[in-house]
Parts: structure tokens; C-alpha cells; sequence
């Protein structure tokens, strides 16, 4: 399964200077689970003009040149969603892109990212749509509406964005919760979830939003925007979940009653709830004597103080630092489970914290943590430039970690890492190394 991706610096696909024929080498990804053998990389040269998509050019080495290779499409014209794949590290469309609009002479074609490979660029979808039909997508109509149905000007463009989600899990593909986090519901249905609980129509009282309101939901989005980066429909996920988000506060609120101490209310969870604190919520009803303004005044700090409370657990969820949380002293785990080989990579845990494992083309073994130093985003390894690189602002690192191109401040952070008796050996400094390695001497 692949974990890096890199997201669409040219979305509108505008085409470059390179409009005559030229000759493209093609580096698709081939894999068959069904046979088991490993993945490779798979050369095809193909003579192209411009208004070329990719898509068309598959079609072209599918006829022509090998017609096992595998793919997905249907419409060819942006509208099915089917076509999503990673070209050039940028995930998109195969339909949408034009060869002209790709620089230089090789073009790299993997599946998408976060889903497994089936074969060769077809993925399986199981995961998204199960997590898709998880928040219930589909309106649950309220009986009692007096408009029948109609929505206003206002209310349809509200839910217009999102309603023009196509479902092609570039999304999914790009967000970089799910590197981390494989229970994460991703950004297609929480904004589609959205999308009924700001219809006006739907229920709200037979939609729950529970199962949403933790941290493999709603509230697991660091709102990197990776998902609007490459949205081929303009959609903006995080909005919309920023929107769930709000939903979620909002009935909180209404469940903490008028002089309840906060983070105990009915219905909530110690997990997902602040500890009870000190002071009281003051209280929402007024003497008489009180002015207005004076009235008004304690139902808004009343408000933020059950707000605060109720909101606290989610919240911390939502901007906690990965970083927050000591690390334990070392990790020991099976070579054969890291997978290591020369130009393989994997994102493994340690503690809370990512952990980037390599091995570079000459055998040696790298670890790092997988946050880059500009905004914490989940780096990657490639093979091909024996490079590190984080996507979601182009920065690179070398091989042992120092910045080389980007925005990145500062390099990152290495752990020490050593193999023995077919264990890998990992710790933050050097004396946690040696005490793990005389501890499994």
C-alpha cells in the first residue's frame, strides 16, 4: 500500500510550451495480488501530441503495446471519478491531465495512495466506501416540513459545493491523517456528512452525529487542506468538516444543563470530555432586578464556560501535538516486519510519534521522524532521487536529514537505529540504543 503523496501544483492542467510530438517513456506501477509477486515498475514508450491525456495514452499502450495492464475508467471526461491515479507524485484524473502540461520526457503512473493495490493501478475501493456508507449518506427527510421540500437560493448554495463531490477518493488518497491513522474516516464522507446536516431538510433528530464526534472522525482533521489541493470538482472538504465540527460544539452546548458542572453532562463520555472543573457554570436564569445587558452578558460567559468544558476533550484531539507526548526509551521490532530492502520505506509507530524507516539503494538504514520541521506534515521516501521529501509544500531532505530544498526551518529529527539478530533497534539518543541493545544481548 502505497503512504507518500504529493498533490497537483498545476490543477487546471494548463498546457506548457512542449505542444509538438515527442516520445514519452511511461513508468507504470505493476502489481498483481492475486499472483503475488513483488511490485515493479514497468517501461512503455509512447509517441505522443499534445491534447493528449493520460488517460488516453493508457488506452494507447493498452491496445498497442500490452493489454494486461490494468486500469479504471468509464466517462474519459472528468465526471466519473473512476481515472484517479498518482502522476508524477501529483495525484489526479488520468482523464483531466494533458501530456503536454507534464514537463520533461517520463511520466510515472502509481495507484493511489492509502488504498491497497489490486492490480497494477486499479486499488481496492473497500475501505472508502465503507467508511462512506458509515455517516449514512443520504437525506432522512423531515416529516413535519411545510415547504415540502423546497430549499432557498441561500440554502442550496450552502450544500452546492459538496454536492458535487464525485466520489474518485483523490481526497482520501491525498490526506495525510491516514498515514497515521487507518480509522481515520477520511475527507470525502465527513464533508458529505456535512452536507445533510446543513440541508435544511434532513432530521436532526434521526441523524446522530456520535459515531463521528472522536478522533478517527470528525475531529481527527488537522485541516492541512491536502484535500482541497487536488479536489478535480473545486469541493472543499475541510471546510466541511469544520462545518461538522461546529455542529458538534453547538450540541454539546445543548446538552450541558442550566447549573451542571461542566464536562459531566448527560450523554458524553469521560474519554472524549474534559475533567470536571472547579467552577460552576453560571447560572442561565436572571433575578428580575438584573438589567438586560447584565443578563445577556451572563448567557454568553455561561455559554463559553459550557462550551470550553464540553468541547475540551475533541478539541485537544484536534490540535494536540503529536510531539506532546514522551516517546518510550527504545523499540525493538522484527527486521522481516519493517520490510526493509534497498529502496523500500515504510511508516511505522513509535509511541505516538510517525516514524519514516529506509533503506537507502546501498543498504544503509535510516530512521527519522516523519514530521516535516515547516508544518508537521508526513514525509516520505523516494527511492528514485534517494531523497526525503514532504508534498504538501515541495521541501526535500537528504538522506541524513538536512533541508535541501523548500521551506523547511531546520532538518529533521534522526533516531538511532541498528540491526541485529534479525531485529531493528530504535531509539531517540544513543544511550537508550546501546541500554536496548545490552538488554537483548
Amino acid at each position: 500500500m502505497r503512504k507518500w503523496i504529493s498533490v497537483n501544483t498545476n490543477p487546471l492542467n494548463e498546457p506548457t510550451d512542449m505542444s509538438g510530438p515527442r516520445t514519452v517513456q511511461f513508468q507504470v506501477f505493476r502489481y498483481d495480488a492475486s499472483a503475488g509477486d513483488a511490485a515493479r515498475f514497468q517501461s512503455y514508450e509512447l509517441s505522443v501530441a499534445g491534447k493528449t491525456s493520460v488517460l488516453e495514452a493508457l488506452l494507447q499502450i493498452q491496445n498497442e503495446q500490452d493489454p494486461s495492464l490494468a486500469f479504471r475508467y468509464a466517462c474519459r471526461g472528468a465526471v466519473c471519478g473512476s481515472c484517479a491515479m498518482s502522476i508524477n507524485g501529483r495525484l489526479n484524473l488520468a482523464c483531466r491531465v494533458l501530456l503536454d502540461a507534464i514537463p520533461g520526457d517520463r511520466i510515472v503512473l502509481e495507484p493511489l495512495p492509502h488504498l491497497a493495490a489490486i492490480k497494477d493501478l486499479v486499488v481496492d475501493m473497500g475501505p472508502f466506501w465503507e467508511k462512506y456508507e458509515r455517516v449514512r449518506p443520504w437525506l432522512q427527510e423531515r416529516l413535519d416540513d411545510a415547504r415540502q421540500g423546497r430549499l432557498s437560493e441561500a440554502e442550496n448554495k450552502r450544500i452546492e459545493p459538496y454536492v458535487n463531490c464525485i466520489l474518485c477518493a483523490l481526497c482520501y488518497g491525498a490526506c495525510p491523517v491516514l498515514d497515521v491513522d487507518g480509522q481515520f474516516t477520511g475527507p470525502a464522507a465527513l464533508a458529505k456528512l456535512y452536507r445533510f446536516v446543513a440541508d435544511s431538510r434532513d432530521d436532526p433528530a434521526a441523524r446522530t452525529l456520535q459515531s463521528e464526534d472522536n478522533h478517527h472522525g470528525a475531529w481527527g482533521c488537522r485541516a492541512i487542506t491536502r484535500c482541497i489541493d487536488v479536489c478535480p470538482k473545486n469541493v472543499r472538504p475541510t471546510d466541511g468538516i469544520a462545518g461538522l465540527k461546529r455542529t458538534l460544539l453547538s450540541q454539546r452546548l445543548r446538552q450541558v444543563p442550566a447549573g451542571s458542572t461542566p464536562g459531566r453532562q448527560t450523554g458524553a463520555t469521560g474519554a472524549d470530555l474534559a475533567p470536571a472543573s472547579s467552577s460552576p457554570v453560571p447560572q442561565t436564569c436572571a433575578p428580575a432586578s438584573i438589567e438586560r445587558r447584565q443578563f445577556l452578558g451572563g448567557m454568553i460567559a455561561g455559554g463559553a464556560a459550557a462550551l470550553a468544558a464540553g468541547a475540551a476533550g475533541p478539541m485537544a484531539a484536534y490540535v494536540g501535538n503529536l510531539r506532546a507526548e514522551l516517546p518510550p526509551p527504545f523499540l525493538v521490532l522484527p527486521e522481516a516486519e519493517a520490510g526493509l530492502a534497498p529502496g523500500k520505506s515504510a511508516i511505522i509507530r513509535y509511541g505516538r510519534l510517525p516514524v519514516l524507516l529506509f533503506m537507502t539503494p546501498d543498504g544503509a538504514i535510516r530512521a527519522f521522524v516523519a514530521l516535516c520541521t515547516h508544518f508537521d506534515c508526513i514525509v516520505g521516501y523516494r527511492s528514485e532521487e534517494n531523497r526525503i521529501f514532504c508534498a504538501c509544500h515541495e521541501g526535500y531532505y537528504d538522506v541524513e536529514g538536512n533541508v535541501v530544498a523548500g521551506p523547511p526551518p531546520r532538518p529533521l529529527r534522526r533516531l538511532h537505529c541498528q540491526a541485529r539478530h534479525g531485529k531493528l533497534f530504535l531509539a531517540m539518543d544513543i544511550e537508550n540504543l546501546e541500554k536496548a541493545l545490552r538488554t537483548h544481548d
